[in-house]
């Protein structure tokens, strides 16, 4: 079952009553006539922009679903929450590219500043004639790693993350 961007509206026949709030779907369904037919074990909040879940529960009916789309699922992955990392996009719940991207440039980042920090102390003992054969072969490791690293596009899924020498 799906529920598309629901706004607020006033029936005819207010059937709950004058002072409940109502909802309808941008084809016409009605919010309470459709909660039945959400049948599966979870229900998702979604925002109609970004397909980003704002909200997950067994209980469709706990959702203020204004401004939003409803649907329904009977999985999630390990770890989805509402906090803006997941979205519901072609009736599957993945990653939110955003988030992911954001968490790749974070690693990069990260290994990024060890590559540095090890490359460092590798170069002083090349620069004061004190490194040994052993670090000017690791020192070049690093160097080759550091490139190949700063080519890393973390823009894009599937990233292969070179190999820590």
């Amino acid at each position: 079952m799906k529920l598309i961007n629901l706004k607020r509206y006033t029936p005819d026949e207010p059937t709950h009553g004058e002072d409940v709030q109502y909802f309808v779907d941008e084809t016409g369904r009605d919010w309470f006539q459709s909660l039945p037919e959400f049948k599966k074990k979870y229900a998702l909040l979604i925002d109609n922009d970004t397909g980003v879940i704002r909200g997950i529960d067994a209980d469709v009916s706990r959702f203020y679903p204004v401004g939003r789309s409803v649907v329904d699922i009977d999985t999630i992955p390990t770890g989805c929450d509402a906090a803006g990392g997941w979205m519901y996009s072609k009736g599957k719940i993945v990653v939110y590219a955003a988030k992911a991207q954001e968490e790749a440039s974070r690693t990069k980042k990260r290994l990024m500043q060890a590559a540095d920090a090890r490359i460092a102390v590798l170069l002083d003992a090349q620069l004061l004639d004190m490194a040994t054969e052993e670090e000017l072969q690791e020192l070049e490791k690093w160097r080759r790693y550091r490139v190949l690293l700063a080519r890393i596009d973390t823009t894009t899924s599937n990233i292969t993350w070179p190999e820590v020498p």
